[in-house]
């Protein structure tokens, strides 16, 4: 009885773990490709606000890794939305990272998973807050963690739900995630905003946990042909 006991008890606690790595999981999902929200909107994490001097869209960005296809897929996109996009690739030296990196305001690697902390231990001496760094990684663990813990300032991650050549007629999009949890999620939104703009978003898209929406927010929604579901727990 005793042996018995102490199986369910490590069974229960197996079952809670898992339970909290899915909670947190669960929050780190903010938005799919989100339609973007009203210019100097504060983000709408509880208390936070867009810090001084972030932008209010992305306008410019670093992208390392561009000659990749999934590089040049995402130059390519950028810049038929207007959006500014200075190349990088191997060789990473110092100079070319400060001139790339200077006035962007999102450094995006798109390099292997794997060399996702070498690459960002070369770019974090040239970057500082509010500039939002962020990758297109297949997997979205190892490469978060790097990001968090190579730059103190505001990460986001992405995963394109294609491959690398999409036909022309596949859907792209795009899931992007908070890199902590609940925090700057100011970048995020323009993350999501960003990917609305270069085309990462359709009709097949529901964005989770809507809350206080506002008119010219359904607005977007509707442009997009997109669905929302609302969060009562904030409201209750």
């Amino acid at each position: 009885i005793v042996r018995r006991a102490a199986m369910v008890t490590a069974a229960l606690a197996i079952v809670r773990r898992a339970a909290m790595a899915a909670d947190r999981a669960t929050e780190a999902v903010s938005v799919i490709a989100s339609p973007s929200f009203p210019p100097g909107r504060a983000a709408r994490s509880d208390g936070e606000t867009q810090p001084v001097g972030a932008p209010n869209a992305i306008h410019a960005i670093a992208l390392v890794g561009a000659r990749g296809q999934l590089g040049q897929l995402v130059a390519n996109r950028c810049r038929a939305a207007g959006v500014a996009v200075r190349e990088l690739d191997r060789p990473l030296t110092p100079e070319g990272i400060a001139a790339a990196v200077a006035g962007a305001d999102m450094v995006l690697v798109s390099v292997p998973v794997y060399a996702t902390a070498e690459v960002t231990a070369k770019l974090a001496p040239y970057l500082a807050a509010p500039q939002i760094l962020a990758d297109v990684g297949s997997v979205k663990t190892l490469p978060v963690a790097a990001m968090v813990e190579g730059y103190a300032g505001p990460v986001v991650g992405t995963h394109p739900l294609f491959g690398p050549a999409p036909a022309e007629d596949d859907g792209l999009r795009v899931a992007v995630m908070d890199g902590r949890p609940g925090q700057d999620v100011w970048a995020t939104e323009l993350v999501a905003d960003w990917c609305r703009r270069i085309g990462f978003v359709g009709s097949d898209i529901w964005l989770a946990h809507g809350r206080e929406t506002l008119p010219e927010e359904y607005a977007l929604l509707a442009e997009n042909h997109m669905g929302i579901s609302h969060c009562p727990a904030p409201t209750m």
